[in-house]
Protein backbone atom coordinates (compact mmCIF):
# COMPACT_ATOMS: atom_id res chain seq x y z
CA UNK A 1 0.00 0.00 0.00
CA UNK A 2 3.15 2.27 0.90
CA UNK A 3 4.57 1.48 -2.35
CA UNK A 4 1.54 2.30 -4.39
CA UNK A 5 1.04 5.44 -2.37
CA UNK A 6 4.45 6.42 -3.32
CA UNK A 7 3.88 5.55 -6.80
CA UNK A 8 1.20 7.96 -6.92
CA UNK A 9 2.60 11.08 -5.45
CA UNK A 10 5.50 10.69 -7.95
CA UNK A 11 3.09 9.84 -10.81
CA UNK A 12 1.42 13.68 -9.22
CA UNK A 13 4.66 15.02 -8.83
CA UNK A 14 5.57 14.66 -12.08
CA UNK A 15 2.30 16.29 -13.87
CA UNK A 16 3.35 19.70 -11.66
CA UNK A 17 4.85 22.34 -14.45
CA UNK A 18 5.99 26.33 -13.90
CA UNK A 19 3.32 28.26 -15.47
CA UNK A 20 3.60 29.29 -18.83
CA UNK A 21 5.27 33.41 -19.48
CA UNK A 22 2.89 35.46 -21.03
CA UNK A 23 4.64 38.18 -24.12
CA UNK A 24 7.42 40.13 -22.89
CA UNK A 25 6.84 43.45 -21.53
CA UNK A 26 7.93 45.70 -23.82
CA UNK A 27 5.94 49.07 -21.99
CA UNK A 28 8.04 51.45 -20.84
CA UNK A 29 7.16 52.72 -16.89
CA UNK A 30 4.47 55.00 -17.09
CA UNK A 31 3.69 57.78 -14.58
CA UNK A 32 0.81 58.07 -11.74
CA UNK A 33 0.87 60.81 -10.12
CA UNK A 34 3.59 63.91 -9.37
CA UNK A 35 3.44 65.57 -6.38
CA UNK A 36 3.61 68.70 -7.03
CA UNK A 37 2.18 68.22 -10.47
CA UNK A 38 4.23 68.52 -13.81
CA UNK A 39 3.92 72.38 -14.99
CA UNK A 40 3.02 73.58 -11.22
CA UNK A 41 3.28 77.16 -10.54
CA UNK A 42 5.21 79.69 -7.49
CA UNK A 43 7.36 76.18 -6.82
CA UNK A 44 10.68 77.05 -4.76
CA UNK A 45 13.08 74.78 -2.86
CA UNK A 46 11.40 71.18 -1.62
CA UNK A 47 11.05 67.79 -2.82
CA UNK A 48 9.07 66.57 -5.95
CA UNK A 49 7.99 63.01 -5.81
CA UNK A 50 7.22 61.50 -9.08
CA UNK A 51 5.18 57.69 -8.64
CA UNK A 52 5.52 55.64 -11.56
CA UNK A 53 3.40 52.37 -12.26
CA UNK A 54 6.72 50.13 -11.65
CA UNK A 55 9.44 49.54 -10.10
CA UNK A 56 12.73 51.85 -11.54
CA UNK A 57 16.23 52.19 -12.27
CA UNK A 58 18.35 55.15 -13.02
CA UNK A 59 21.21 55.03 -15.60
CA UNK A 60 23.43 57.00 -16.18
CA UNK A 61 21.78 59.83 -14.72
CA UNK A 62 24.67 62.13 -14.04
CA UNK A 63 25.45 61.84 -18.04
CA UNK A 64 21.69 62.18 -18.88
CA UNK A 65 20.10 64.30 -16.58
CA UNK A 66 19.88 67.95 -17.81
CA UNK A 67 18.11 71.05 -15.95
CA UNK A 68 17.55 74.12 -17.83
CA UNK A 69 18.08 76.76 -17.53
CA UNK A 70 21.25 75.65 -15.68
CA UNK A 71 21.52 75.00 -11.96
CA UNK A 72 24.61 75.99 -9.91
CA UNK A 73 23.81 72.77 -8.52
CA UNK A 74 22.61 69.63 -9.64
CA UNK A 75 18.98 68.33 -7.66
CA UNK A 76 19.99 65.09 -5.60
CA UNK A 77 17.84 62.09 -7.36
CA UNK A 78 17.07 59.03 -5.57
CA UNK A 79 14.17 56.57 -5.41
CA UNK A 80 11.92 55.25 -3.07
CA UNK A 81 9.63 51.87 -3.96
CA UNK A 82 7.98 52.85 -7.31
CA UNK A 83 8.67 56.46 -6.65
CA UNK A 84 11.33 59.07 -7.95
CA UNK A 85 11.89 61.59 -5.39
CA UNK A 86 13.60 64.72 -6.67
CA UNK A 87 15.13 67.71 -4.39
CA UNK A 88 15.37 70.98 -5.38
CA UNK A 89 18.22 73.30 -4.49
CA UNK A 90 17.59 76.52 -2.49
CA UNK A 91 19.53 78.52 -5.64
CA UNK A 92 15.98 78.44 -7.67
CA UNK A 93 15.65 82.25 -9.59
CA UNK A 94 12.63 84.07 -9.07
CA UNK A 95 9.48 83.95 -11.93
CA UNK A 96 11.72 81.34 -13.98
CA UNK A 97 10.49 78.61 -15.46
CA UNK A 98 12.92 75.38 -15.13
CA UNK A 99 12.60 71.98 -17.14
CA UNK A 100 14.31 68.74 -15.91
CA UNK A 101 15.55 66.20 -18.98
CA UNK A 102 15.63 63.09 -17.89
CA UNK A 103 17.36 61.88 -21.35
CA UNK A 104 17.31 57.73 -21.27
CA UNK A 105 17.76 57.74 -17.71
CA UNK A 106 14.70 55.84 -16.09
CA UNK A 107 14.16 52.30 -17.18
CA UNK A 108 12.12 49.72 -15.56
CA UNK A 109 13.93 47.48 -13.55
CA UNK A 110 12.81 43.79 -14.63
CA UNK A 111 13.07 44.37 -18.63
CA UNK A 112 15.59 47.57 -18.64
CA UNK A 113 12.28 49.33 -20.89
CA UNK A 114 13.20 53.01 -21.11
CA UNK A 115 10.94 55.74 -20.65
CA UNK A 116 12.45 58.08 -23.51
CA UNK A 117 13.01 61.78 -23.32
CA UNK A 118 10.99 62.23 -19.98
CA UNK A 119 10.72 65.62 -18.71
CA UNK A 120 9.02 67.62 -15.63
CA UNK A 121 8.62 71.57 -15.44
CA UNK A 122 7.50 74.12 -13.26
CA UNK A 123 8.06 77.63 -12.54
CA UNK A 124 9.35 79.78 -9.52
CA UNK A 125 6.43 82.54 -10.58
CA UNK A 126 2.88 82.90 -10.88
CA UNK A 127 3.22 82.44 -15.10
CA UNK A 128 4.97 79.33 -16.99
CA UNK A 129 6.60 79.73 -20.08
CA UNK A 130 5.09 77.91 -22.43
CA UNK A 131 7.19 78.02 -26.06
CA UNK A 132 9.45 75.90 -27.42
CA UNK A 133 12.21 75.60 -29.95
CA UNK A 134 12.83 72.52 -32.15
CA UNK A 135 15.94 71.68 -34.59
CA UNK A 136 18.36 69.24 -36.42
CA UNK A 137 21.73 68.72 -35.73
CA UNK A 138 24.18 67.17 -38.46
CA UNK A 139 27.70 66.48 -39.07
CA UNK A 140 28.85 68.83 -41.64
CA UNK A 141 30.82 66.93 -43.19
CA UNK A 142 29.09 63.50 -43.64
CA UNK A 143 25.78 64.72 -43.14
CA UNK A 144 24.79 62.08 -40.36
CA UNK A 145 22.88 63.23 -37.42
CA UNK A 146 24.84 63.75 -34.49
CA UNK A 147 23.45 62.54 -31.01
CA UNK A 148 24.06 63.40 -27.44
CA UNK A 149 25.69 67.07 -28.27
CA UNK A 150 24.70 69.75 -25.50
CA UNK A 151 22.29 72.63 -27.53
CA UNK A 152 22.85 75.75 -26.11
CA UNK A 153 20.59 79.04 -26.60
CA UNK A 154 21.54 82.42 -25.31
CA UNK A 155 19.43 85.79 -24.76
CA UNK A 156 22.51 88.23 -25.91
CA UNK A 157 22.79 88.14 -29.17
CA UNK A 158 26.85 88.37 -29.13
CA UNK A 159 29.17 85.21 -29.93
CA UNK A 160 31.31 85.85 -27.18
CA UNK A 161 29.21 84.74 -24.27
CA UNK A 162 29.55 81.11 -26.01
CA UNK A 163 33.31 81.03 -24.88
CA UNK A 164 32.75 82.26 -21.57
CA UNK A 165 30.02 80.93 -19.57
CA UNK A 166 27.21 77.71 -19.52
CA UNK A 167 23.95 78.89 -21.91
CA UNK A 168 20.61 80.29 -20.88
CA UNK A 169 18.62 77.44 -21.69
CA UNK A 170 20.10 73.44 -22.78
CA UNK A 171 19.16 70.60 -23.79
CA UNK A 172 21.06 67.51 -25.93
CA UNK A 173 20.01 66.03 -29.33
CA UNK A 174 18.78 62.88 -29.83
CA UNK A 175 20.24 59.90 -31.55
CA UNK A 176 18.62 61.14 -34.99
CA UNK A 177 19.99 64.58 -34.76
CA UNK A 178 16.32 66.29 -33.45
CA UNK A 179 16.23 68.48 -30.54
CA UNK A 180 13.84 70.17 -28.47
CA UNK A 181 13.76 73.55 -25.71
CA UNK A 182 10.77 73.71 -23.98
CA UNK A 183 9.17 75.95 -21.67
CA UNK A 184 11.27 78.95 -23.65
CA UNK A 185 9.97 82.52 -22.90
CA UNK A 186 9.08 85.04 -25.74
CA UNK A 187 12.43 86.19 -26.44
CA UNK A 188 15.46 85.35 -29.29
CA UNK A 189 17.86 82.98 -28.74
CA UNK A 190 21.26 82.57 -30.57
CA UNK A 191 21.68 78.71 -30.98
CA UNK A 192 24.67 76.68 -30.67
CA UNK A 193 25.80 73.22 -30.46
CA UNK A 194 29.02 71.51 -28.57
CA UNK A 195 30.42 68.09 -28.17
CA UNK A 196 31.49 69.13 -24.68
CA UNK A 197 34.74 67.67 -23.71
CA UNK A 198 35.15 69.05 -19.95
CA UNK A 199 31.60 69.37 -18.84
CA UNK A 200 31.17 72.89 -18.85
CA UNK A 201 28.92 73.47 -21.22
CA UNK A 202 30.77 76.12 -23.06
CA UNK A 203 33.11 76.12 -26.07
CA UNK A 204 36.63 76.44 -24.68
CA UNK A 205 38.90 73.84 -25.53
CA UNK A 206 40.24 72.99 -29.47
CA UNK A 207 38.86 69.98 -30.02
CA UNK A 208 35.45 70.56 -29.04
CA UNK A 209 33.37 70.14 -32.03
CA UNK A 210 30.66 72.85 -32.65
CA UNK A 211 27.70 74.45 -34.49
CA UNK A 212 26.10 78.16 -34.55
CA UNK A 213 24.09 80.33 -36.65
CA UNK A 214 24.47 83.35 -37.28
CA UNK A 215 21.16 84.42 -37.37
CA UNK A 216 18.21 84.74 -33.75
CA UNK A 217 15.77 82.42 -33.45
CA UNK A 218 12.27 82.91 -31.92
CA UNK A 219 10.50 80.02 -30.05
CA UNK A 220 7.40 78.76 -31.49
CA UNK A 221 4.21 77.48 -29.83
CA UNK A 222 4.05 73.91 -29.66
CA UNK A 223 1.13 72.08 -31.27
CA UNK A 224 -1.80 71.46 -29.00
CA UNK A 225 -2.94 68.18 -28.52
CA UNK A 226 -6.87 67.48 -28.66
CA UNK A 227 -8.74 68.57 -25.93
CA UNK A 228 -10.80 66.23 -23.46
CA UNK A 229 -12.32 67.71 -20.50
CA UNK A 230 -9.99 66.42 -18.29
CA UNK A 231 -7.24 67.49 -20.31
CA UNK A 232 -8.73 70.82 -19.91
CA UNK A 233 -9.70 70.98 -16.56
CA UNK A 234 -5.92 69.82 -15.32
CA UNK A 235 -4.19 72.20 -17.33
CA UNK A 236 -5.90 75.26 -16.27
CA UNK A 237 -5.75 74.11 -12.73
CA UNK A 238 -1.96 73.78 -13.02
CA UNK A 239 -0.51 76.68 -14.94
CA UNK A 240 -1.47 79.84 -16.83
CA UNK A 241 0.97 79.85 -19.13
CA UNK A 242 2.41 83.09 -20.79
CA UNK A 243 1.77 82.82 -24.26
CA UNK A 244 -0.42 79.42 -24.70
CA UNK A 245 -3.77 80.38 -26.25
CA UNK A 246 -7.18 78.83 -24.86
CA UNK A 247 -8.99 77.21 -27.28
CA UNK A 248 -12.05 79.49 -27.16
CA UNK A 249 -10.28 83.00 -27.65
CA UNK A 250 -9.57 83.77 -31.69
CA UNK A 251 -5.57 83.45 -32.49
CA UNK A 252 -3.94 86.36 -33.97
CA UNK A 253 -2.14 86.76 -36.71
CA UNK A 254 1.26 87.11 -34.10
CA UNK A 255 0.30 84.19 -32.74
CA UNK A 256 0.05 82.34 -35.82
CA UNK A 257 3.34 83.66 -36.84
CA UNK A 258 4.67 82.15 -33.59
CA UNK A 259 3.21 78.77 -34.57
CA UNK A 260 5.69 78.45 -37.80
CA UNK A 261 8.87 80.74 -37.42
CA UNK A 262 11.88 79.16 -38.55
CA UNK A 263 13.77 76.72 -36.93
CA UNK A 264 17.25 76.06 -36.55
CA UNK A 265 19.04 73.60 -38.59
CA UNK A 266 22.65 72.90 -37.50
CA UNK A 267 26.01 72.09 -38.70
CA UNK A 268 28.51 70.62 -36.56
CA UNK A 269 32.17 70.76 -37.24
CA UNK A 270 35.92 71.17 -35.63
CA UNK A 271 36.80 74.43 -35.27
CA UNK A 272 39.20 75.77 -38.04
CA UNK A 273 42.99 75.69 -35.96
CA UNK A 274 44.59 78.66 -38.09
CA UNK A 275 48.11 78.69 -36.36
CA UNK A 276 50.60 76.72 -38.22
CA UNK A 277 52.02 73.35 -35.97
CA UNK A 278 53.36 69.75 -36.27
CA UNK A 279 51.37 67.21 -35.97
CA UNK A 280 53.46 64.26 -36.06
CA UNK A 281 56.88 63.37 -37.66
CA UNK A 282 57.94 59.65 -38.21
CA UNK A 283 60.59 57.73 -40.26
CA UNK A 284 58.40 55.26 -42.53
CA UNK A 285 61.50 53.80 -44.19
CA UNK A 286 65.34 54.02 -44.72
CA UNK A 287 65.89 57.40 -45.63
CA UNK A 288 62.33 58.78 -45.60
CA UNK A 289 60.39 61.28 -43.12
CA UNK A 290 57.14 62.13 -43.12
CA UNK A 291 56.14 65.96 -41.67
CA UNK A 292 52.23 66.68 -41.01
CA UNK A 293 51.37 69.60 -39.98
CA UNK A 294 47.96 71.27 -39.12
CA UNK A 295 47.96 74.08 -42.04
CA UNK A 296 49.25 73.65 -45.98
CA UNK A 297 52.36 74.68 -45.91
CA UNK A 298 53.54 77.50 -48.04
CA UNK A 299 57.37 77.44 -47.92
CA UNK A 300 59.07 74.84 -45.79
CA UNK A 301 62.69 75.77 -44.99
CA UNK A 302 64.98 72.62 -43.39
CA UNK A 303 68.49 73.23 -41.76
CA UNK A 304 70.23 70.23 -40.13
CA UNK A 305 71.76 71.71 -36.52
CA UNK A 306 73.97 68.72 -35.54
CA UNK A 307 75.11 67.38 -39.31
CA UNK A 308 77.28 68.41 -41.65
CA UNK A 309 76.02 67.67 -45.84
CA UNK A 310 77.88 68.63 -48.90
CA UNK A 311 76.01 69.17 -51.92
CA UNK A 312 72.14 68.81 -51.63
CA UNK A 313 71.27 66.74 -49.07
CA UNK A 314 67.55 66.42 -49.41
CA UNK A 315 64.19 66.13 -51.55
CA UNK A 316 60.93 67.58 -50.34
CA UNK A 317 57.22 66.08 -51.98
CA UNK A 318 53.99 67.17 -51.40
CA UNK A 319 50.57 66.20 -51.00
CA UNK A 320 48.04 67.72 -52.69
CA UNK A 321 46.76 70.06 -49.98
CA UNK A 322 50.34 70.73 -48.76
CA UNK A 323 49.90 69.56 -45.24
CA UNK A 324 51.87 66.63 -45.51
CA UNK A 325 55.75 66.61 -46.53
CA UNK A 326 57.99 63.87 -47.14
CA UNK A 327 61.45 64.34 -46.23
CA UNK A 328 64.12 61.87 -48.39
CA UNK A 329 67.53 62.03 -47.26
CA UNK A 330 69.99 62.08 -50.59
CA UNK A 331 72.84 61.72 -48.21
CA UNK A 332 72.96 59.45 -44.81
CA UNK A 333 72.68 60.89 -41.56
CA UNK A 334 73.73 57.91 -39.13
CA UNK A 335 71.88 57.10 -36.22
CA UNK A 336 69.33 60.37 -35.99
CA UNK A 337 68.64 63.88 -37.20
CA UNK A 338 68.11 66.78 -35.64
CA UNK A 339 66.57 69.54 -37.96
CA UNK A 340 65.04 73.23 -37.92
CA UNK A 341 61.91 73.16 -39.32
CA UNK A 342 60.42 76.71 -40.36
CA UNK A 343 57.61 77.28 -42.48
CA UNK A 344 58.43 80.97 -44.11
CA UNK A 345 54.70 81.43 -45.07
CA UNK A 346 53.22 81.45 -41.30
CA UNK A 347 56.53 82.55 -40.17
CA UNK A 348 56.32 78.97 -37.30
CA UNK A 349 59.99 77.45 -36.35
CA UNK A 350 60.41 74.77 -34.27
CA UNK A 351 63.42 72.13 -33.61
CA UNK A 352 62.86 67.94 -34.20
CA UNK A 353 64.99 65.43 -33.20
CA UNK A 354 64.39 62.01 -35.35
CA UNK A 355 65.53 58.65 -34.46
CA UNK A 356 66.61 57.04 -37.83
CA UNK A 357 67.68 53.15 -36.46
CA UNK A 358 65.57 50.49 -37.28
CA UNK A 359 62.87 49.60 -34.13
CA UNK A 360 61.15 46.67 -33.06
CA UNK A 361 57.54 46.25 -33.69
CA UNK A 362 56.10 44.86 -30.61
CA UNK A 363 52.54 42.88 -31.56
CA UNK A 364 51.71 41.22 -28.72
CA UNK A 365 52.99 42.37 -24.54
CA UNK A 366 56.70 41.10 -24.13
CA UNK A 367 56.97 39.69 -28.11
CA UNK A 368 59.04 42.31 -30.18
CA UNK A 369 59.90 41.08 -33.82
CA UNK A 370 62.59 42.80 -35.60
CA UNK A 371 61.86 44.01 -38.87
CA UNK A 372 63.60 41.98 -41.64
CA UNK A 373 66.70 43.93 -43.13
CA UNK A 374 66.01 45.83 -46.09
CA UNK A 375 67.11 43.76 -49.65
CA UNK A 376 68.59 47.42 -50.98
CA UNK A 377 66.08 46.21 -54.20
CA UNK A 378 63.69 49.27 -55.57
CA UNK A 379 60.08 47.66 -55.52
CA UNK A 380 57.65 48.87 -58.45
CA UNK A 381 53.84 48.37 -58.48
CA UNK A 382 51.58 49.41 -61.06
CA UNK A 383 48.67 51.63 -61.03
CA UNK A 384 45.64 51.58 -62.47
CA UNK A 385 44.83 47.95 -61.23
CA UNK A 386 44.89 45.34 -63.90
CA UNK A 387 41.39 46.47 -65.80
CA UNK A 388 42.06 50.06 -66.88
CA UNK A 389 39.96 51.92 -70.25
CA UNK A 390 43.52 52.47 -72.80
CA UNK A 391 42.64 56.42 -72.19
CA UNK A 392 43.44 56.67 -68.60
CA UNK A 393 46.64 57.51 -66.96
CA UNK A 394 48.84 54.67 -66.86
CA UNK A 395 51.59 54.38 -64.57
CA UNK A 396 54.58 52.47 -62.84
CA UNK A 397 54.91 53.44 -58.96
CA UNK A 398 57.50 53.55 -57.16
CA UNK A 399 58.58 53.64 -53.01
CA UNK A 400 61.20 56.00 -53.42
CA UNK A 401 61.67 59.04 -55.76
CA UNK A 402 63.67 58.06 -58.63
CA UNK A 403 67.28 59.16 -59.38
CA UNK A 404 67.49 57.80 -62.94
CA UNK A 405 65.98 55.81 -65.87
CA UNK A 406 67.24 54.01 -68.40
CA UNK A 407 65.82 53.50 -72.28
CA UNK A 408 64.83 50.40 -73.64
CA UNK A 409 64.27 48.51 -70.49
CA UNK A 410 60.59 48.30 -70.73
CA UNK A 411 58.79 45.75 -73.51
CA UNK A 412 54.82 45.31 -73.89
CA UNK A 413 54.07 42.08 -75.26
CA UNK A 414 50.11 41.96 -76.58
CA UNK A 415 47.93 42.06 -79.52
CA UNK A 416 50.54 39.90 -81.45
CA UNK A 417 53.50 42.03 -81.08
CA UNK A 418 56.00 42.86 -78.62
CA UNK A 419 57.33 46.25 -78.77
CA UNK A 420 59.68 48.73 -76.80
CA UNK A 421 57.14 50.75 -74.43
CA UNK A 422 57.44 54.21 -74.43
CA UNK A 423 57.45 55.94 -70.73
CA UNK A 424 59.31 59.00 -68.82
CA UNK A 425 59.50 60.21 -65.39
CA UNK A 426 56.12 62.25 -63.91
CA UNK A 427 56.53 65.50 -63.62
CA UNK A 428 54.69 66.26 -60.38
CA UNK A 429 55.52 62.50 -58.70
CA UNK A 430 59.08 61.64 -58.44
CA UNK A 431 58.26 58.52 -57.20
CA UNK A 432 56.16 57.17 -60.83
CA UNK A 433 56.97 56.85 -64.40
CA UNK A 434 54.62 57.46 -66.68
CA UNK A 435 54.14 55.06 -69.92
CA UNK A 436 53.72 57.03 -73.18
CA UNK A 437 53.31 54.19 -75.49
CA UNK A 438 49.59 54.07 -77.05
CA UNK A 439 47.53 51.34 -75.50
CA UNK A 440 44.53 49.33 -77.95
CA UNK A 441 41.29 48.90 -76.26
CA UNK A 442 40.30 45.28 -75.05
CA UNK A 443 43.94 43.53 -75.38
CA UNK A 444 45.60 41.58 -72.91
CA UNK A 445 49.41 42.83 -72.37
CA UNK A 446 52.42 42.03 -70.32
CA UNK A 447 54.31 44.74 -69.44
CA UNK A 448 58.01 43.36 -68.80
CA UNK A 449 60.50 45.72 -66.57
CA UNK A 450 64.11 44.32 -67.03
CA UNK A 451 66.76 44.71 -63.95
CA UNK A 452 68.21 48.05 -62.71
CA UNK A 453 66.10 50.00 -65.30
CA UNK A 454 65.35 52.38 -62.65
CA UNK A 455 67.19 53.56 -59.34
CA UNK A 456 66.14 55.28 -56.47
CA UNK A 457 67.42 58.27 -54.59
CA UNK A 458 69.39 55.56 -52.10
CA UNK A 459 71.17 54.45 -55.53
CA UNK A 460 68.80 51.14 -55.05
CA UNK A 461 67.67 49.42 -58.74
CA UNK A 462 64.72 47.62 -59.13
CA UNK A 463 64.96 43.89 -59.96
CA UNK A 464 63.57 42.36 -62.97
CA UNK A 465 59.31 42.01 -62.90
CA UNK A 466 56.60 41.39 -64.92
CA UNK A 467 52.87 42.77 -64.89
CA UNK A 468 49.84 41.68 -66.38
CA UNK A 469 47.62 44.14 -67.89
CA UNK A 470 43.84 44.19 -69.99
CA UNK A 471 42.33 47.13 -71.15
CA UNK A 472 39.15 47.94 -71.55
CA UNK A 473 35.98 48.66 -74.15
CA UNK A 474 33.39 51.06 -74.72
CA UNK A 475 31.54 47.83 -74.02
CA UNK A 476 32.34 47.39 -70.63
CA UNK A 477 31.87 51.01 -69.17
CA UNK A 478 28.80 52.41 -68.39
CA UNK A 479 28.00 56.57 -67.64
CA UNK A 480 26.07 58.69 -65.19
CA UNK A 481 24.23 62.01 -66.53
CA UNK A 482 23.72 64.32 -63.13
CA UNK A 483 21.14 67.30 -63.46
CA UNK A 484 22.74 69.89 -60.89
CA UNK A 485 20.14 72.32 -59.27
CA UNK A 486 20.11 74.29 -56.56
CA UNK A 487 22.67 76.46 -56.58
CA UNK A 488 22.80 79.02 -59.48
CA UNK A 489 25.75 81.75 -58.10
CA UNK A 490 28.45 79.23 -56.22
CA UNK A 491 30.97 77.53 -57.55
CA UNK A 492 30.63 73.41 -56.55
CA UNK A 493 33.27 70.44 -57.01
CA UNK A 494 31.31 66.91 -57.78
CA UNK A 495 33.11 64.30 -56.26
CA UNK A 496 32.02 60.27 -57.92
CA UNK A 497 33.39 57.84 -54.87
CA UNK A 498 34.27 54.52 -56.10
CA UNK A 499 33.74 50.79 -54.31
CA UNK A 500 36.51 51.47 -52.23
CA UNK A 501 35.66 54.77 -51.46
CA UNK A 502 38.92 56.48 -53.79
CA UNK A 503 37.45 59.63 -56.03
CA UNK A 504 36.71 57.88 -59.00
CA UNK A 505 36.12 61.52 -60.90
CA UNK A 506 36.22 65.24 -59.89
CA UNK A 507 33.92 67.81 -61.61
CA UNK A 508 34.44 71.76 -60.64
CA UNK A 509 31.43 73.73 -61.88
CA UNK A 510 28.51 76.22 -61.29
CA UNK A 511 26.01 74.35 -59.29
CA UNK A 512 23.32 73.97 -62.26
CA UNK A 513 23.07 72.42 -65.29
CA UNK A 514 24.17 68.35 -66.47
CA UNK A 515 27.58 67.11 -65.08
CA UNK A 516 28.37 63.53 -67.43
CA UNK A 517 30.86 60.84 -66.06
CA UNK A 518 32.03 58.53 -69.33
CA UNK A 519 34.02 55.09 -69.10
CA UNK A 520 32.75 54.25 -66.20
CA UNK A 521 33.62 50.66 -64.66
CA UNK A 522 30.68 48.79 -63.87
CA UNK A 523 29.75 48.87 -60.06
CA UNK A 524 28.51 51.11 -56.75
CA UNK A 525 29.43 54.83 -56.75
CA UNK A 526 28.47 57.47 -54.23
CA UNK A 527 28.19 61.07 -55.08
CA UNK A 528 28.71 63.76 -53.20
CA UNK A 529 29.62 67.42 -53.91
CA UNK A 530 30.93 70.72 -51.50
CA UNK A 531 30.73 74.14 -52.11
CA UNK A 532 34.14 75.19 -52.55
CA UNK A 533 33.39 79.07 -50.80
CA UNK A 534 36.98 80.32 -51.18
CA UNK A 535 38.21 78.54 -54.43
CA UNK A 536 41.05 76.39 -52.87
CA UNK A 537 40.25 72.87 -54.59
CA UNK A 538 39.04 71.55 -50.92
CA UNK A 539 36.98 71.03 -48.42
CA UNK A 540 36.95 73.38 -45.00
CA UNK A 541 35.55 73.33 -41.74
CA UNK A 542 34.24 76.10 -40.18
CA UNK A 543 36.10 79.22 -38.56
CA UNK A 544 34.17 80.36 -35.20
CA UNK A 545 36.22 83.05 -34.14
CA UNK A 546 35.27 84.85 -37.80
CA UNK A 547 32.29 83.85 -38.14
CA UNK A 548 33.05 81.23 -41.42
CA UNK A 549 30.43 78.00 -41.20
CA UNK A 550 32.15 75.01 -42.70
CA UNK A 551 31.60 74.61 -46.30
CA UNK A 552 28.52 72.99 -47.35
CA UNK A 553 28.95 69.12 -47.94
CA UNK A 554 25.24 67.51 -49.65
CA UNK A 555 25.47 63.92 -50.24
CA UNK A 556 23.33 61.98 -53.02
CA UNK A 557 21.01 59.77 -50.66
CA UNK A 558 21.38 56.94 -52.54
CA UNK A 559 24.23 54.26 -54.06
CA UNK A 560 24.25 54.79 -57.54
CA UNK A 561 24.40 51.12 -59.51
CA UNK A 562 26.45 51.99 -62.75
CA UNK A 563 26.73 48.93 -65.18
CA UNK A 564 28.10 48.20 -68.44
CA UNK A 565 26.60 50.10 -71.92
CA UNK A 566 23.84 51.59 -69.86
CA UNK A 567 23.65 55.78 -69.25
CA UNK A 568 22.40 56.13 -65.58
CA UNK A 569 20.22 59.74 -65.31
CA UNK A 570 19.80 61.13 -61.88
CA UNK A 571 18.66 64.51 -61.00
CA UNK A 572 20.89 66.07 -57.51
CA UNK A 573 19.72 69.18 -55.59
CA UNK A 574 22.75 70.70 -54.17
CA UNK A 575 20.66 72.76 -51.61
CA UNK A 576 18.09 70.83 -50.00
CA UNK A 577 17.16 72.47 -47.42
Amino acid sequence: MAGCFALMLAAGCANIVSPEGGPKDLRPPAVLQADPPDRSLNLHAGQVRITFDEFLELKDLQSQLFISPPLGETPEVHLRGKSMLVDLPDSLTENTTYTLYFGNAIRDITEGNVLKDFTYSFSTGPVRDSLEMKGRLTDAYSGEAVADALICLYRDAGDSLFTLRPPDYITRSRADGSFSVYNLPMDSFRVYALKDANANAYFDLPNEAIAFDALSFIPQIPPRAPDTGQGMAQRDSLARDSLMPDSMVPIAEDTLRLMSVPQPALRLFLDQDTSQRLLKAWVPGTAHIRLEFSNPVGSLKLHPLDTTFSGRWSLLTFNQTRDSIDLWLLQSAGDSLRLQVTDEHSGWKDTLALSLKERSVTRKPGRAITPTPASERLQAGFQPMRNFFATEPAFLSFSYPLDSLYPGQLWLQGGGDTLEALYSMDTVDPGKVRLLSPLKPGTEYLLICYDSAFRDIRGWYNDSTAFRLRTLTAEDAGSLTIELSGAYDSLWTVELMGPRKEVAARVRRQGVGEVVFTLLQAGKYQLRAYHDANDNGRWDSGFFKAGIQAERMVRFPAELNVRAKWELREKFRLNPE
